[in-house]
């Protein structure tokens, strides 16, 4: 609940962000997504951690609309958004194009 209050506070007094996403492998061999928001300061604020639902792009792209849905600010919070950054895998840079079409449709 403090997560949700501070990410509400970040997102509405910030007025552009870079979206960050990574994923990681876990010590128990699964896979975990993590997705945050830079602010115009630098400063990074982590929305999620969450189990990998999926490799492809598409699948990754949809957790990462997810995510940013369950900030119940994601109609703002898309309209802040003007850069992403992540690695360089071909599965996320997919999931990166598909939340780019997504961000301005």
């Amino acid at each position: 609940m403090l997560n949700a209050e501070h990410s509400r506070d970040v997102i509405m007094k910030g007025n552009q962000f870079v979206v960050a996403c990574d994923a990681a492998s876990m010590i128990d061999s699964t896979k975990s997504i993590g997705l945050g928001i830079i602010n115009e300061a630098g400063r990074l604020h982590l929305l999620d951690i969450q189990k990998s639902k999926g490799g492809t792009g598409e699948l990754i792209a949809e957790q990462m609309l997810d995510i940013i849905e369950q900030t119940k600010l994601g109609r703002i919070l898309k309209s802040k958004i003007q850069f992403i950054m992540s690695d360089q895998e071909s599965s996320q840079q997919k999931a990166n194009m598909i939340l780019a079409e997504k961000l301005i449709s």
